[in-house]
């Protein structure tokens, strides 16, 4: 009987150890689970905070970089370096958190960081209008392992694609395209800024048909083209030249600015004088390194960095002529982008949240990268005081027949920044600037004219209007008779 009591105990605790392990198995996934929902709702916690980190970073820098806005630095009182409209530099994409929040924030013994950058979407090569081997270029320069592309090229830019430099098509020619293929030679009165690779736009009756520069001619009126139909081709129709998006060459980083200046040449001079890799590099280094205000501190200080030999004479003049316009046929193709020295108010701004645990291990991070156009709040004012002022907002499209003075844009001059001197915007007195002789007789400095009081003036027809083989060329030139009254 003892026995019996014995085994029944025993067998008892065999049964408690039985359920015991029974409920643990199916304990211990439930703890599993429940230890797993809370780490899930605690990361999705943290994801959401480092999100909202790196949304405070990126709304802290584009709230400093507004003040680069143009219509900003108008305002009085503007500090600098948030002083000057007519250019930017890099000191003004500069995110500081000085007298802001701290990037740092401790709450309940966690920690959360947050900080951002800011480039300038006009200090990168848009490669939409960039030449195919500039890209390479850049490309062949930039190591995808460690660097971004996106650093270097974009697609933003202060404006769509625009054309100018309009010539009045005078005379087609059946031409052999370099590959062999068909191609027009069209006449024109000057197409000393057509050159090699420039991309082209003829307007006739129809839609807009767009072609290529196929050859240098050593001629100053005729430019071959592919890619144009005859048909479209006629005489009388208007070429024009695409403009390609500048480039800001206080904002650009070193890379572009070499691979903008690397190879650019003369056409006399392509065999024996081109700006080399080490020459680019060495102008690059030192650009980066200032800020350019105007068009004539930069060409002053290229001249002494010619002075100073490191770069010759012949690279200071290809440099120059590609500053303005790098399809110039005097470039011959080797042309890259042209530059500014003004922001066109697209930027990108790269911002970065992190969220940590308790002991400081990295629980989440967030990453934002974004195109953004500034625009301050309330209502933009447009002043217009200069000649300057009017160029920059007449660089559109619907701005191509619009004349502004004292500066002959078409003669290459510059216009001023000061706004003490006098200027003036004009769509129905302007020249026609299609022609290749000058002028006569177009009072320039002042809109009054010649006074009557001072004599007669006289002037033969020939001084006036172009007389080509014994015609009077009146689609590219007229004769200007403007009388001011005592009482007007």
């Amino acid at each position: 009987m003892r026995r019996a009591r014995g085994g029944r105990r025993g067998f008892a605790l065999l049964m408690v150890i039985v359920v015991s392990v029974a409920l643990m198995a199916i304990a211990i996934p439930f703890a599993i689970s429940m230890r797993h929902q809370e780490r899930g709702a605690q990361g999705g916690l943290d994801r959401a905070q480092a999100r909202y980190a790196a949304l405070a970073g990126r709304n802290h820098a584009l709230a400093a970089v507004i003040r680069g806005h143009e219509s900003v630095e108008e305002a009085r009182g503007a500090t600098a370096p948030f002083n000057t409209p007519f250019s930017d530099g890099a000191d003004e994409f500069q995110v500081s958190w000085s007298g802001a929040m701290s990037p740092v924030e401790v709450q309940d013994g966690t920690a959360r960081l947050r900080s951002s950058l800011l480039q300038d979407e006009q200090g990168k090569v848009n490669e939409r209008t960039a030449p195919a081997a500039l890209l390479d270029r850049i490309r062949a320069r930039v190591d995808e392992r460690t660097q971004d592309i996106r650093d270097y090229v974009t697609t933003w830019s202060w404006r769509p694609t625009a054309y100018a430099a309009p010539q009045s098509i005078r005379g087609v020619v059946p031409a052999t395209a370099a590959d062999g293929g068909s191609a027009l030679t069209l006449i024109v009165d000057d197409a000393g800024a057509y050159g090699l690779g420039a991309r082209v736009r003829v307007t006739w009756a129809g839609v807009p048909q767009y072609g290529v520069v196929d050859a240098d001619s050593m001629g100053n009126n005729d430019v071959t083209v592919t890619g144009i139909p005859e048909s479209e081709s006629q005489v009388g129709a208007i070429l024009e030249l695409e403009i390609r998006h500048p480039v800001n060459l206080n904002t650009a980083s070193a890379l572009v600015i070499s691979a903008c200046l690397e190879g650019l040449g003369l056409r006399n001079k392509l065999t024996e004088d081109t700006v080399t890799r080490a020459e680019a590099d060495a102008i690059a280094a030192a650009v980066i390194r200032r800020k350019f205000v105007s068009y004539e501190e930069f060409a002053t200080w290229l001249r002494d960095q010619r002075q100073e030999g490191v770069i010759s004479q012949n690279d200071e003049t290809a440099i120059i002529l590609n500053f303005a316009n790098p399809a110039a046929r005097r470039l011959a193709g080797t042309g890259t982008m042209p530059f500014t020295l003004a922001s066109g108010n697209f930027v990108t701004v790269v911002a970065h949240g992190v969220q940590d645990f308790p002991s400081r291990a990295v629980s989440a991070t967030a990453d934002i990268r974004q195109v953004v156009e500034m625009a301050p709040a309330g209502t933009l004012r447009w002043r217009v005081r200069s000649q300057y002022d009017f160029e920059r907002m007449l660089r559109i499209p619907e701005g191509r027949f619009v004349v502004t003075w004292p500066a002959c844009i078409a003669n290459r001059e510059i216009p001023s920044t000061d706004r003490n001197q006098p200027a003036w915007v004009t769509t129905n007195l302007g020249r026609d600037d299609r022609a290749n002789w000058q002028i006569r007789n177009h009072f320039d400095n002042t809109i009054a004219g010649m006074s009557t009081s001072k004599g007669p003036l006289q002037q033969a027809a020939g001084q006036i209007l172009s007389i080509q083989g014994g015609n009077v060329d009146l689609d590219a030139g007229a004769a200007e008779l403007w009388i001011k009254t005592a009482g007007t």
